[in-house]
């Protein structure tokens, strides 16, 4: 059966597609925000219809805190705070999951409305909230046995999907944009930047997962040389990700030089993705060499989630002259 076209239902999936890409985007940021704060893994359960509300009376945060103190992050890194230091990183992580809960719910929602329009697009979309709650919680899991952290491949998945999760809605609402006419290169110009942004992105998460920013804090060269010879690990992945960012400056700009015979408005939203790319790359080097200060690595990390759904957006939109 196909899905119901009606104007008003168009406009109303529209306006939840564009909620949902507002929420991710929030949820993203308070979640490097938790993590940059070391606040990940205060909250050492999981309970996704209860646990709504924070410890509410003194004696409730002193069992709180003391369920924390038997992990290895307390034992091993945060040995000795207060209550009150404790109150500020649960906080974080309590307020992440309530982030988490309301994509959900907006989501639940969007897929029973939608659903007896017969957009079972949007069906997908809250499966793939399901699937990011899931992985979010075993991606905790990691950092409660041995290691006091978690796992930055765990959390390298976790960023990848909801990037994927954002890409969706991003891709949903281009169907109703006007397309861009390209010739047959620019297909693959532009997918392959697409590409390159979300490998960039899986990368990044592994530096942030390895610390691997603290260090090596100079820009071209690496402490004066352009490898991390005196100790590589875990700063060759800040290399790969430095190399990886120039290349997609590089590759920008070559996309922009194959836009040759396409629609003028093709080559007005290339151009916009050169100079993106351009401040992402200026942002992220500021991040760098400013030792990754809270403000510039969320923003960082929020440009390019903002960079890969403009880039697809316009992806989509291609047909051939």
């Amino acid at each position: 059966m196909r899905p119901n076209t009606d104007p008003s239902i168009s406009k109303l999936f529209n306006a939840w597609l564009w909620l949902l890409i507002g929420l991710v985007f929030a949820t993203v940021l308070v979640g490097g925000l938790t993590r940059l704060y070391e606040a990940g893994l205060s909250m050492v359960d999981w309970r996704p219809i209860g646990g709504i509300l924070p410890p509410l009376t003194g004696i409730d945060w002193q069992v709180e805190f003391s369920r924390y103190q038997a992990y290895p992050q307390y034992q091993k890194v945060m040995q000795g705070i207060s209550l009150t230091q404790f109150k500020w990183l649960f906080f974080w992580e309590w307020f992440h999951r309530i982030m988490g809960r309301i994509v959900g719910l907006v989501a639940l929602l969007g897929a029973l409305v939608f659903g007896v329009q017969r957009r079972w697009s949007a069906s997908l979309v809250f499966l793939g909230v399901v699937m990011q709650g899931i992985v979010g919680w075993l991606m905790v899991q990691t950092g409660l046995v041995d290691a006091p952290s978690v796992s930055p491949y765990a959390l390298m998945i976790h960023l990848s999907l909801a990037t994927a999760l954002l890409l969706l809605c991003v891709g949903l609402l281009a169907q109703s944009w006007a397309p861009l006419f390209c010739m047959k290169r620019m297909r693959y110009a532009l997918w392959g930047l697409c590409s390159m942004l979300g490998i960039q992105i899986m990368l990044g998460a592994v530096v942030a997962g390895l610390d691997a920013g603290i260090g090596y804090n100079t820009f071209p060269l690496m402490n004066g040389q352009w490898l991390p010879i005196e100790e590589p690990h875990p700063y060759v992945m800040q290399w790969i990700h430095r190399f990886f960012g120039v290349l997609i400056g590089v590759t920008s700009i070559w996309v922009f030089f194959q836009t040759k015979g396409s629609s003028s408005a093709l080559k007005r939203w290339c151009l916009f993705i050169c100079v993106a790319v351009g401040m992402q790359i200026a942002l992220g080097i500021m991040t760098l060499v400013y030792l990754v200060p809270t403000h510039l690595a969320s923003l960082h990390q929020l440009m390019g989630l903002a960079l890969i759904a403009l880039v697809f957006s316009v992806a989509v939109r291609l047909r051939r002259v």
